[in-house]
């Protein structure tokens, strides 16, 4: 089932203000202070796994000038990624990442001329998200709200709803039913009776 279509960011947000106060937001410019709050959150919760809605490979950039370090080429990172990249490669048509670079701030130093990087971006909307995902997002999103108007009990609340009542470190909650979804979403990591090609070079295999 996805994510009903009319779900926008304003829409999402408001839906978790309503939890909080009974109020609608009826647009962002009502009250910045929910807009910041928003953006910063739902951008931390999107950042937190690797959820396939949010991976993108996209090449970097590359600057004119060679870094002041070792490297002979210097890139800019994704302006659009959540976090820093989870890999790069030296082509697109690489199978592995690569791993002789070093990253300084909002750059990429490395010998390798072209570089792709896969990384998480923030998807176009909301609807993007899947229901489950969604769901966890606005409950979370109304705890933290509810700490932003000092409503210590709602934000007790809508926080174990959306995390879970248990110790720390261990998921539960909607967080939970979110990861299981997406788990169950993900390819099949299919065995290979050989061992695959790193053991077959092992053993002398071709």
């Amino acid at each position: 089932m996805a994510a009903p279509t009319d779900l926008t960011d304003n829409a999402l947000a408001s839906l978790a203000h309503q939890m909080v106060t009974g109020a609608v937001l009826g647009d962002f410019a009502e009250n910045p202070e929910i807009e910041e709050v928003y953006w910063r959150h739902t951008d931390a919760l999107l950042a937190l796994a690797p959820w396939t809605f949010t991976i993108w490979t996209g090449r970097l950039s590359r600057y004119a000038d060679a870094p002041a370090s070792k490297w002979d080429y210097r890139f800019a990172q994704p302006s659009d990624r959540l976090d820093l990249p989870f890999s790069y490669y030296d082509s697109k048509d690489a199978d592995y990442p690569f791993g002789e670079w070093e990253v300084f701030e909002d750059e990429l130093h490395t010998d390798a001329d072209t570089v792709y990087a896969t990384y998480a971006r923030r998807p176009s909307s909301p609807r993007q998200w899947g229901p489950l995902f969604a769901e966890f997002a606005k409950t979370s999103l109304a705890a933290e709200i509810a700490l932003h108007y000092e409503d210590a009990a709602k934000y007790e609340r809508f926080k174990a709803h959306a995390w879970g009542a248990i110790a720390p470190r261990e998921p539960g909650g909607l967080w939970l039913r979110a990861l299981e979804r997406h788990g169950a979403s993900l390819p099949v990591l299919e065995m290979q009776p050989s061992g695959g090609p790193l053991l077959g070079a092992l053993f002398g295999g071709v």
